[in-house]
């Protein structure tokens, strides 16, 4: 059993060996059809306390990085740290996490004026529009969302034929999104 002072002692490189395991654990998982990234991301932070989920971890690190550092690992370590063919295939596609809006999640990647606002907006292409929810840690409907996606509907009115609302919390967007586009789609 570890404590507070045996958990500060462990060794970076045996963290370093479980996350890359688990990562390429779950890629498995995702590639055979079992689960979907998110799924798997959910049932590891519910099931073994991993925040955040492998998936959303190597998106935060890059997954150029994360996919340099299994290479390293296989060379080290064996072919069970061989990398997924589904993560080369995302960096290959210069999908490398949070630092390029794209990678096992997409990432908001806001219009100037936008970047500290509850409601980001996110413009992909001429006529395609994301409104990116970012009220920590629930994105709970506040004044202050009420208020980012009239502003964001307001700038985008005539201009874009598709408006996704997405949120930057994988376990909160379901429900919220049903409340909120009721009254978007009346008026």
């Amino acid at each position: 059993m570890s404590t507070p002072e045996t958990a500060a002692q462990i060794d970076e490189r045996v963290a370093e060996r479980f996350q890359l395991k688990a990562l390429v654990e779950a890629c498995l998982v995702l590639e055979e059809g079992i689960a979907g990234v998110r799924d798997i991301d959910l049932g590891l932070m519910m099931g073994t306390g991993m925040v955040p989920g492998p998936f959303a971890r190597a998106d935060f690190r890059g997954l150029d990085d994360v996919l340099a550092a299994l290479e390293r690992a296989e060379q080290e370590w064996g072919e069970h740290f061989a990398p997924p063919l589904v993560l080369r295939r995302l960096v290959a596609q210069g999908r490398f996490g949070a630092k390029s809006g794209q990678g096992f999640y997409p990432y908001p990647q806001p219009e100037s004026g936008y970047e500290t606002a509850a409601v980001k907006l996110d413009r992909r292409g001429d006529d395609i529009a994301v409104l990116w929810l970012d009220n920590p840690p629930a994105n709970s409907i506040a004044p202050a969302v009420v208020e980012g996606l009239e502003k964001a509907w307001k700038e985008l009115e005539g201009t874009a034929r598709a408006v996704v609302i997405a949120s930057v919390t994988i376990l909160v967007l379901d429900a919220l999104t049903a409340v909120l586009l009721t009254p978007l789609l009346q008026s």
